[in-house]
């Protein structure tokens, strides 16, 4: 069980992850604002490395992204200057929707579309055609 939560912390390093999972400590990431403000992030390698809960938020108006979708949007282009992307499209979503759940200790009841689960959702044909087309499910949902 996740006893605490990290937020947006740019200097914390590979030690610093290990010992936040051998404590059960998630991170809440706002790439953005990192970027915006320090000119870096945190290791966000290092975390996945160490089997930290990664969950992406956007920071305060002045550095952040407009919303979830825009922080994520970011971080998936973001994500394509490594050789060796560190998040595949499912996973990235993943630090929006079942991460945060987990954090919270409520992804029992949040964080994914399924039976029982509270879920906002709109539904719009005209999206759900585009995402039907060739292409990542996860990738067309963070692009919309």
């Amino acid at each position: 069980m996740k006893r605490a939560i990290f937020a947006t912390e740019s200097s914390l390093q590979d030690e610093h992850f290990r010992l936040m999972a051998n404590a059960s400590v998630g991170f809440v990431w706002s790439l953005r604002s990192n970027l915006e403000l320090y000119g870096y992030t945190a290791n966000i390698e290092a975390a996945l490395r160490n089997h930290v809960t990664v969950a992406i938020a956007p920071d305060w108006s002045p550095t952040g992204s407009d919303g979830l979708l825009s922080e994520l949007n970011y971080a998936a282009t973001w994500n394509t200057i490594f050789q060796r992307p560190l998040f595949d499209d499912q996973m990235l979503l993943a630090t929006a929707t079942v991460n945060p759940a987990k954090l919270i200790h409520q992804d029992q009841r949040l964080g994914a579309l399924k039976e029982g689960y509270l879920a906002d959702v709109t539904y719009d044909a005209k999206v759900i055609a585009e995402m039907s087309k060739p292409g990542s499910l996860y990738w067309n949902i963070m692009k919309s």
